[in-house]
Protein backbone atom coordinates (compact mmCIF):
# COMPACT_ATOMS: atom_id res chain seq x y z
CA UNK A 1 0.00 0.00 0.00
CA UNK A 2 2.81 2.38 0.43
CA UNK A 3 4.07 1.60 -3.40
CA UNK A 4 0.80 2.42 -4.07
CA UNK A 5 0.70 5.83 -2.31
CA UNK A 6 4.28 7.06 -3.49
CA UNK A 7 3.48 6.09 -6.84
CA UNK A 8 0.25 8.22 -7.16
CA UNK A 9 1.89 11.02 -4.95
CA UNK A 10 3.81 11.83 -8.37
CA UNK A 11 0.67 13.85 -9.37
CA UNK A 12 1.05 12.36 -13.04
CA UNK A 13 3.04 9.46 -14.09
CA UNK A 14 1.71 9.99 -17.97
CA UNK A 15 4.44 9.05 -20.56
CA UNK A 16 4.92 12.30 -22.05
CA UNK A 17 6.35 13.94 -18.41
CA UNK A 18 9.26 13.92 -16.24
CA UNK A 19 7.17 12.41 -12.98
CA UNK A 20 7.15 9.53 -15.50
CA UNK A 21 10.49 9.04 -15.94
CA UNK A 22 10.57 9.53 -12.47
CA UNK A 23 8.48 6.73 -11.55
CA UNK A 24 10.83 4.54 -13.04
CA UNK A 25 13.50 5.33 -11.31
CA UNK A 26 11.54 4.81 -8.01
CA UNK A 27 10.46 1.14 -8.99
CA UNK A 28 14.51 0.64 -10.33
CA UNK A 29 15.43 1.67 -7.09
CA UNK A 30 12.42 -1.22 -5.38
CA UNK A 31 14.14 -3.80 -7.15
CA UNK A 32 17.99 -2.90 -6.21
CA UNK A 33 17.22 -2.91 -3.11
CA UNK A 34 15.46 -6.98 -3.48
CA UNK A 35 19.10 -7.58 -4.85
CA UNK A 36 17.42 -8.78 -8.24
CA UNK A 37 19.24 -8.18 -11.07
CA UNK A 38 17.60 -4.95 -12.75
CA UNK A 39 17.40 -2.66 -16.51
CA UNK A 40 15.75 -0.05 -18.28
CA UNK A 41 14.96 -0.79 -21.55
CA UNK A 42 15.18 2.72 -23.29
CA UNK A 43 12.54 3.07 -26.37
CA UNK A 44 10.97 6.12 -27.83
CA UNK A 45 7.57 7.05 -28.57
CA UNK A 46 6.90 10.15 -30.84
CA UNK A 47 9.59 12.71 -29.37
CA UNK A 48 9.21 11.24 -25.53
CA UNK A 49 12.10 8.74 -24.35
CA UNK A 50 10.34 5.90 -22.54
CA UNK A 51 11.76 3.29 -20.60
CA UNK A 52 10.47 -0.69 -19.19
CA UNK A 53 11.84 -1.62 -16.03
CA UNK A 54 13.06 -5.13 -16.29
CA UNK A 55 13.70 -7.28 -13.14
CA UNK A 56 15.43 -10.31 -13.96
CA UNK A 57 15.31 -13.66 -10.88
CA UNK A 58 17.71 -16.54 -13.34
CA UNK A 59 16.26 -19.62 -13.02
CA UNK A 60 18.59 -22.91 -12.35
CA UNK A 61 17.85 -24.46 -16.17
CA UNK A 62 18.60 -21.72 -19.14
CA UNK A 63 16.57 -24.15 -21.56
CA UNK A 64 13.30 -23.68 -19.34
CA UNK A 65 10.45 -21.08 -20.77
CA UNK A 66 10.13 -18.27 -18.65
CA UNK A 67 7.64 -16.85 -16.16
CA UNK A 68 6.53 -13.11 -15.92
CA UNK A 69 4.77 -10.72 -14.05
CA UNK A 70 3.70 -7.51 -15.54
CA UNK A 71 1.88 -4.16 -15.30
CA UNK A 72 2.33 -0.25 -16.44
CA UNK A 73 3.51 2.35 -14.19
CA UNK A 74 2.26 5.03 -16.83
CA UNK A 75 -1.00 6.71 -15.90
CA UNK A 76 -3.37 9.05 -17.64
CA UNK A 77 -5.82 11.96 -16.92
CA UNK A 78 -8.39 11.26 -19.42
CA UNK A 79 -9.37 15.48 -19.59
CA UNK A 80 -6.15 16.05 -20.75
CA UNK A 81 -6.33 17.10 -24.55
CA UNK A 82 -3.16 19.03 -24.88
CA UNK A 83 0.22 18.88 -23.06
CA UNK A 84 -0.42 21.78 -20.66
CA UNK A 85 -3.34 20.02 -19.77
CA UNK A 86 -1.48 16.86 -19.05
CA UNK A 87 0.79 18.93 -17.50
CA UNK A 88 -1.57 20.23 -15.01
CA UNK A 89 -4.50 17.43 -14.19
CA UNK A 90 -3.84 14.99 -11.73
CA UNK A 91 -3.81 11.59 -12.60
CA UNK A 92 -2.99 9.67 -9.44
CA UNK A 93 -3.30 6.65 -10.90
CA UNK A 94 -3.44 4.52 -8.09
CA UNK A 95 -5.74 1.37 -9.15
CA UNK A 96 -4.80 2.40 -12.84
CA UNK A 97 -2.00 1.02 -12.27
CA UNK A 98 -0.26 1.64 -9.09
CA UNK A 99 -2.21 -1.41 -7.60
CA UNK A 100 -0.82 -3.70 -10.47
CA UNK A 101 2.82 -2.44 -9.82
CA UNK A 102 2.39 -2.74 -6.40
CA UNK A 103 1.64 -6.33 -6.45
CA UNK A 104 4.74 -7.52 -9.12
CA UNK A 105 7.15 -5.61 -6.46
CA UNK A 106 5.76 -7.59 -4.01
CA UNK A 107 5.73 -10.72 -5.70
CA UNK A 108 9.44 -9.58 -6.91
CA UNK A 109 10.28 -9.33 -2.89
CA UNK A 110 8.62 -12.96 -2.24
CA UNK A 111 9.98 -14.75 -4.36
CA UNK A 112 13.59 -13.24 -4.60
CA UNK A 113 14.62 -15.70 -1.34
CA UNK A 114 13.50 -18.78 -3.74
CA UNK A 115 15.57 -20.81 -5.91
CA UNK A 116 13.66 -21.64 -9.06
CA UNK A 117 13.96 -23.99 -12.12
CA UNK A 118 12.56 -21.35 -14.31
CA UNK A 119 13.86 -17.21 -14.78
CA UNK A 120 11.40 -15.06 -13.83
CA UNK A 121 11.12 -11.47 -15.06
CA UNK A 122 9.04 -8.83 -13.15
CA UNK A 123 8.15 -5.62 -15.67
CA UNK A 124 6.84 -2.14 -15.21
CA UNK A 125 6.32 -1.47 -18.62
CA UNK A 126 5.80 2.64 -19.59
CA UNK A 127 3.46 4.39 -22.33
CA UNK A 128 0.51 1.61 -21.77
CA UNK A 129 -1.79 4.75 -22.18
CA UNK A 130 -2.43 6.52 -25.18
CA UNK A 131 -1.66 9.96 -23.88
CA UNK A 132 -3.43 13.14 -25.50
CA UNK A 133 -2.16 13.13 -28.57
CA UNK A 134 -2.51 8.72 -29.07
CA UNK A 135 1.16 8.48 -29.06
CA UNK A 136 1.28 5.73 -27.19
CA UNK A 137 -0.90 2.74 -26.29
CA UNK A 138 0.81 -0.27 -25.72
CA UNK A 139 4.20 1.06 -26.65
CA UNK A 140 6.16 -0.51 -23.67
CA UNK A 141 5.41 -3.86 -23.76
CA UNK A 142 5.10 -4.04 -27.90
CA UNK A 143 9.62 -3.37 -27.51
CA UNK A 144 9.94 -5.83 -24.85
CA UNK A 145 7.91 -8.47 -26.54
CA UNK A 146 9.72 -7.54 -29.79
CA UNK A 147 12.65 -7.94 -27.93
CA UNK A 148 11.97 -10.66 -26.73
CA UNK A 149 10.79 -12.35 -29.34
CA UNK A 150 13.83 -11.47 -31.24
CA UNK A 151 16.04 -13.18 -28.82
CA UNK A 152 14.13 -16.28 -28.57
CA UNK A 153 12.56 -16.30 -25.22
CA UNK A 154 10.34 -18.88 -24.57
CA UNK A 155 7.57 -18.51 -21.80
CA UNK A 156 5.43 -20.79 -19.93
CA UNK A 157 3.10 -18.14 -18.74
CA UNK A 158 2.52 -14.11 -18.51
CA UNK A 159 0.15 -12.43 -16.11
CA UNK A 160 -0.23 -8.92 -16.78
CA UNK A 161 -2.05 -6.66 -13.47
CA UNK A 162 -4.15 -4.06 -14.52
CA UNK A 163 -6.22 -2.28 -11.98
CA UNK A 164 -6.78 -4.95 -9.21
CA UNK A 165 -7.66 -2.82 -6.04
CA UNK A 166 -10.86 -1.42 -6.60
CA UNK A 167 -13.25 -3.82 -4.81
CA UNK A 168 -16.86 -1.79 -5.23
CA UNK A 169 -19.74 -3.72 -3.13
CA UNK A 170 -18.16 -6.78 -3.72
CA UNK A 171 -15.89 -9.13 -1.55
CA UNK A 172 -12.42 -10.18 -2.69
CA UNK A 173 -12.58 -10.65 -6.40
CA UNK A 174 -10.04 -10.85 -10.04
CA UNK A 175 -11.11 -11.48 -13.59
CA UNK A 176 -8.53 -13.87 -15.68
CA UNK A 177 -8.89 -12.55 -19.13
CA UNK A 178 -7.36 -15.01 -21.57
CA UNK A 179 -7.27 -16.48 -25.32
CA UNK A 180 -7.21 -20.29 -26.32
CA UNK A 181 -3.73 -20.88 -26.18
CA UNK A 182 -3.74 -19.24 -22.75
CA UNK A 183 -6.64 -20.68 -21.13
CA UNK A 184 -4.66 -22.97 -18.67
CA UNK A 185 -3.17 -19.46 -17.27
CA UNK A 186 -6.20 -19.12 -15.61
CA UNK A 187 -7.53 -22.14 -15.06
CA UNK A 188 -4.40 -22.41 -12.97
CA UNK A 189 -4.99 -18.98 -10.89
CA UNK A 190 -8.39 -20.50 -10.06
CA UNK A 191 -7.31 -23.97 -9.04
CA UNK A 192 -4.28 -22.53 -6.64
CA UNK A 193 -6.67 -20.27 -5.28
CA UNK A 194 -8.56 -23.11 -4.07
CA UNK A 195 -5.89 -25.18 -3.05
CA UNK A 196 -4.30 -22.89 -0.37
CA UNK A 197 -7.96 -21.52 0.78
CA UNK A 198 -7.02 -17.72 -0.31
CA UNK A 199 -10.17 -15.66 -0.07
CA UNK A 200 -10.68 -14.39 -3.41
CA UNK A 201 -13.22 -15.41 -5.96
CA UNK A 202 -11.70 -15.79 -9.59
CA UNK A 203 -13.66 -15.56 -12.89
CA UNK A 204 -12.08 -16.69 -16.28
CA UNK A 205 -13.36 -15.09 -19.11
CA UNK A 206 -11.58 -16.83 -22.47
CA UNK A 207 -12.60 -13.27 -24.62
CA UNK A 208 -9.59 -13.11 -27.24
CA UNK A 209 -11.28 -9.07 -28.21
CA UNK A 210 -10.01 -7.81 -25.41
CA UNK A 211 -7.08 -6.20 -26.37
CA UNK A 212 -7.00 -3.16 -24.58
CA UNK A 213 -3.87 -3.74 -22.01
CA UNK A 214 -0.90 -4.80 -21.90
CA UNK A 215 -1.48 -8.94 -22.46
CA UNK A 216 -2.40 -8.45 -25.98
CA UNK A 217 0.97 -7.63 -27.60
CA UNK A 218 1.95 -11.24 -25.90
CA UNK A 219 -0.73 -12.53 -27.65
CA UNK A 220 0.21 -10.91 -31.15
CA UNK A 221 3.09 -13.05 -30.62
CA UNK A 222 1.81 -16.16 -29.60
CA UNK A 223 3.03 -15.90 -25.67
CA UNK A 224 0.57 -17.45 -23.45
CA UNK A 225 -0.31 -14.50 -21.10
CA UNK A 226 -3.36 -13.32 -19.11
CA UNK A 227 -5.12 -10.02 -18.18
CA UNK A 228 -5.36 -10.07 -14.52
CA UNK A 229 -8.02 -6.86 -13.61
CA UNK A 230 -10.45 -6.61 -11.25
CA UNK A 231 -13.59 -6.08 -13.38
CA UNK A 232 -14.27 -7.10 -17.53
CA UNK A 233 -16.71 -4.29 -18.76
CA UNK A 234 -17.76 -6.60 -21.12
CA UNK A 235 -19.69 -9.18 -18.91
CA UNK A 236 -20.87 -6.60 -16.23
CA UNK A 237 -20.21 -9.16 -13.42
CA UNK A 238 -18.42 -6.57 -11.17
CA UNK A 239 -18.62 -3.05 -10.71
CA UNK A 240 -16.03 -1.31 -12.70
CA UNK A 241 -13.75 1.37 -11.08
CA UNK A 242 -15.62 4.88 -11.78
CA UNK A 243 -12.66 6.88 -11.05
CA UNK A 244 -10.53 5.53 -13.73
CA UNK A 245 -8.54 7.83 -15.50
CA UNK A 246 -10.01 10.86 -13.34
CA UNK A 247 -7.95 12.80 -10.60
CA UNK A 248 -10.05 10.62 -8.27
CA UNK A 249 -8.24 7.34 -8.58
CA UNK A 250 -6.79 7.25 -5.34
CA UNK A 251 -5.53 4.88 -2.68
CA UNK A 252 -8.44 5.70 -0.42
CA UNK A 253 -10.54 3.99 -2.83
CA UNK A 254 -8.85 0.44 -3.16
CA UNK A 255 -9.22 -2.82 -0.65
CA UNK A 256 -6.13 -3.58 0.49
CA UNK A 257 -7.29 -7.27 1.64
CA UNK A 258 -8.35 -7.46 -2.26
CA UNK A 259 -4.62 -6.70 -3.75
CA UNK A 260 -3.25 -8.82 -1.12
CA UNK A 261 -5.54 -11.74 -2.09
CA UNK A 262 -4.70 -11.35 -5.72
CA UNK A 263 -0.81 -11.55 -5.17
CA UNK A 264 -1.20 -14.73 -2.86
CA UNK A 265 -3.23 -16.20 -5.79
CA UNK A 266 -0.55 -15.56 -8.20
CA UNK A 267 2.45 -16.19 -6.25
CA UNK A 268 0.74 -19.80 -5.52
CA UNK A 269 0.25 -19.99 -9.17
CA UNK A 270 3.12 -19.85 -9.86
CA UNK A 271 5.03 -22.16 -7.11
CA UNK A 272 2.33 -24.55 -8.68
CA UNK A 273 3.88 -24.46 -11.63
CA UNK A 274 7.49 -24.02 -10.87
CA UNK A 275 8.54 -26.18 -7.89
CA UNK A 276 11.32 -24.25 -5.64
CA UNK A 277 14.85 -26.26 -6.37
CA UNK A 278 15.72 -27.38 -2.94
CA UNK A 279 19.50 -28.18 -1.84
CA UNK A 280 20.41 -28.77 1.42
CA UNK A 281 16.50 -28.43 2.49
CA UNK A 282 16.22 -31.83 0.75
CA UNK A 283 19.08 -33.10 3.16
CA UNK A 284 17.50 -31.90 5.64
CA UNK A 285 14.20 -33.56 4.73
CA UNK A 286 15.41 -36.74 3.88
CA UNK A 287 17.25 -36.55 6.86
CA UNK A 288 14.11 -36.07 9.24
CA UNK A 289 12.51 -38.55 7.28
CA UNK A 290 15.07 -41.37 7.94
CA UNK A 291 15.09 -40.31 11.87
CA UNK A 292 11.42 -40.41 11.86
CA UNK A 293 11.38 -43.86 10.66
CA UNK A 294 14.11 -45.27 12.99
CA UNK A 295 11.96 -43.88 15.51
CA UNK A 296 8.58 -45.77 14.39
CA UNK A 297 10.61 -48.76 14.02
CA UNK A 298 12.20 -48.61 17.68
CA UNK A 299 8.32 -47.61 19.13
CA UNK A 300 7.19 -50.81 17.11
CA UNK A 301 10.19 -53.34 18.61
CA UNK A 302 9.34 -52.11 21.89
CA UNK A 303 6.15 -52.47 21.49
CA UNK A 304 6.65 -55.70 20.46
CA UNK A 305 8.45 -57.05 23.32
CA UNK A 306 6.36 -55.29 26.07
CA UNK A 307 3.31 -57.38 24.89
CA UNK A 308 5.69 -60.33 24.48
CA UNK A 309 6.57 -59.80 28.08
CA UNK A 310 3.04 -59.53 29.28
CA UNK A 311 2.43 -62.57 27.98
Amino acid sequence: MQTIEDLQDFGSRAFYLNTSQDAASYIFEKFEELNINVAYQEFTVSTHAVRNVVATMPGTSESSSQFLFGAHYDSENRDARNLSEGQRLAAPGADDDASGVASVLELARILSGTRLKNTVKFVAFGAEEYGYDFSGGLAGSLAFVQSEKAAGVAYAGCWILDMIGYEGDYGNHTVVVVNANSAALGTRVRESVQTCDIQLAVDVAVNPSITYSDHSRFWADGYPAALVIESNPSDNLYQFNPYYHSSNDTLDKLSEGQIVSVTKGLAATLLDMTSPVRGNETTIVLAGIAIAATVAATMYIYTVRRKGRQT
